[in-house]
Formats: structure tokens, sequence, C-alpha cells
């Protein structure tokens, strides 16, 4: 009915305490709901102007050890499997826009799933801006799934830019750039996804995922692969 992809699974959860008044809508307390195997809490929601040509959204929102397979196979992304955390603290929304937020999604602390990454997601990923890197695409043809260690990937929206980070630093390269790990590769062979840009422009990412969900296209984020050593030997 809302023209939204078909998820899986089912969503339950509790509204307590909703109130509207004068155009203004809150919560007594938080919105809990289960979802993709996965518990999310919404915290400090606050809904000005809703009936006008300004609404205005205040939220914090923590989802824990949502599945990402399930996930990733909502979306038609290829396959991620494991659990994963996400915050988003400060999120303001203005006309139904985001405009303000710190999010961060990351590996899920002690999670028992085993970490897999298909090459369809690596590609989706890497096509955020053009495979770069020691790994090639010959390379990557004859191997289907790769194990990784974590993935982390945090965005802080200020002024319409979405400041970039990932796990950890990674190692710099021979024109002295400096870039981060998205994902962290594990075993052989070793996959690392590395992410170069920090300043993204956060309207240009939403239109281009959409874009690369929908035709697997390129869009204007850089990241690469890269192989370990030992990996390329």
């Amino acid at each position: 009915a809302l023209g939204w992809p078909r998820f899986e699974g089912a969503i339950e959860g509790v509204l307590p305490g909703l109130k509207v008044r004068n155009g203004t809508l809150t919560m007594d307390g938080a919105f809990t709901a289960k979802a993709f195997d996965g518990d999310m809490r919404l915290d400090n929601l606050r809904l000005t102007g809703m009936f006008s040509s300004l609404p205005r959204l205040e939220a914090d929102l923590v989802i824990r050890r949502i599945d990402l397979e399930q996930l990733t196979r909502t979306f038609n992304f290829g396959s991620i499997m494991g659990r994963v955390d996400l915050d988003i603290a400060n999120f303001k929304m203005l006309r139904w826009r985001p405009y303000t937020f710190d999010a961060v999604l990351r590996t899920a602390e002690n999670d028992e799933k085993p970490h897999k990454i298909s090459q369809k997601a690596v590609n989706m990923i890497t096509d955020l801006g053009g495979l770069q890197g020691a790994l090639s695409r010959s390379f990557m043809k004859f191997i289907d799934t790769f194990r990784y260690d974590r993935l982390e990937l945090s965005c802080k929206l200020r002024r319409n830019v979405c400041h970039m980070d990932g796990v950890k630093a990674a190692p710099r390269q021979e024109d002295g750039e400096q870039g981060y790990y998205i994902v962290k590769g594990k075993w052989l062979p070793n996959l690392n996804i590395v992410g170069y840009q920090n300043r993204v422009d956060w309207n240009q990412l939403v239109a281009g995922v959409k874009e690369a969900i929908a035709n697997n296209q390129e869009i204007g984020v850089d990241v690469g692969v890269i192989a370990a050593p030992e990996a390329r030997e």
C-alpha cells in the first residue's frame, strides 16, 4: 500500500502514552518494536507542526542485533550474514527530510552468527564509487562468498554533508591517501572494503543508494576493495 519493499518476517511494538496536542505528537515512554529478529527502541520522540507545511521530527533510535541476512535479502542487496547494532542519536527531520543525526552501524558484540558476505554484496558496496585496489574482478569471479571479521560505518550528518568513518584507519596508500575499513576481512582469501571519502553530499548518497539497489550502477562515494598481502600472494 505504501510502495515499500516487501519485508520478510513480522514487526510488533508498543506505543506508550501517545499524545497529540495542538499539532504536537509526543510519547510518555519509548516506542519498542521487534523486526528482522532484533530489537528497536525509539526514545525522545517529538513531532511538531504535524499538520503544517513545516513538520519537525526529533528522536533517538537504538537497534540491537538485527539479522543482516534477513535485511539484505529484503533489499536484493546480495547476502551479508551476521548481526549488527545501529545507533542514531540527535535525529532531526524537517519536512520529512533528515538534516541532523549521528549514526553508527557496527557488528554486534559476541555475535554467534557466521560473518559472510557474498560477491554481489561486495559489488554493491564497492559500486558506491567504483572498484579500486589490488583485488581484481577477475579474481573475485572465482569466489562467491568471503568471510569478514567485522563491519562498521558511521555518518554524522551536518548541513547536508555526511561525515563518514569506519572500523579503523586503513594503511596509508602510496599516494598518501588515508582510508578507513568498512568491512575488515578474515581468513583467506582476505577481503577488505575500504572507504576513502570522508565527506559525502547526503542527497547524492541517498539517490545513489536507491539507484544502486535498483540498477546496480555506480554512484559517487569513493570506496575500494583491497586484498591483504597474504591473499595476493
